[in-house]
């Protein structure tokens, strides 16, 4: 008995290692998870112009307005700060935008069924957006939601062509206007979401709900957009 503990010395040796773990299984102190792609952005961007609606629209003898498909293309140049779960994002919003659309306008007799005289006018509108956005990002790794809004300038051309018929006389007026310039503020409202490929490149979809302030001959002309593009930070 005397050599017992001799026998057991190397056992125990060699069970104090293997209880240990090998170095692959040891713990390892992980570094603070860091959020994706924040500091500077450029972001080419482009999309659709969905609606767009005039104060006319809706008032007594306008008629439904009809609304082309129009379009918009751009970029988009931004910082982003790493603060936590929320990262707080200013960009400046540029963008090339064009869209038309008709309406008519009909005056009606003492008879309900009898039109005295109709308006209709078919329209383009081309136009430069320059807007300021404050954005708030939620941090969740790959995938940021993000809502915000912005103030900024427009300038804007448009092509108008307007006829006006009297059916009464019969007599029949068509005229087009091609010069008419228009430029002041513009403010949109903001919600997206990106999605990151890599640490440094997002993959983003955005709605604006854009308006145009003191566009001639209406106060204001509100849009619809929805768009998508890339993200580069640096």
């Amino acid at each position: 008995m005397k050599y017992l503990p001799l026998l057991l010395a190397p056992l125990l040796a060699l069970a104090v290692p293997a209880h240990a773990g090998t170095p692959d299984e040891k713990s390892v102190i992980q570094p603070a998870a860091t959020s994706e792609g924040a500091g500077f952005y450029i972001a080419p961007e482009g999309g659709f112009n969905l609606y767009h609606v005039t104060p006319d629209a809706g008032r007594p003898g306008i008629g439904n307005e009809k609304v082309d498909l129009g379009g918009y293309v751009g970029g988009k140049l931004g910082y982003t700060f790493r603060t936590g779960p929320v990262l707080p994002t200013f960009e400046t919003d540029m963008f090339y935008n064009r869209f038309g659309g008709a309406w008519d306008r009909v005056y009606r007799g003492p008879e309900r069924n009898h039109v005295k005289h109709r308006e209709s006018e078919d329209y383009q509108i081309d136009s430069g957006a320059f807007l300021e956005n404050a954005l708030l990002r939620f941090d969740f790794g790959t995938f940021q939601p993000y809502i915000g809004a912005g103030i900024g300038a427009y300038t804007q051309s448009s092509a108008r062509q307007q006829t006006d018929r009297n059916y009464d006389t019969g007599a029949k007026y068509s005229y087009d206007d091609y010069h008419r310039q228009t430029a002041s503020w513009a403010w949109q409202l903001v919600a997206g979401a990106d999605y990151f490929v890599r640490q440094n490149i997002s993959l983003f979809v955005e709605y604006k709900y854009l308006n145009y302030m003191d566009t001639a001959p209406h106060d204001r002309l509100s849009q619809q957009l929805l768009g998508s593009g890339v993200r580069f930070y640096f």
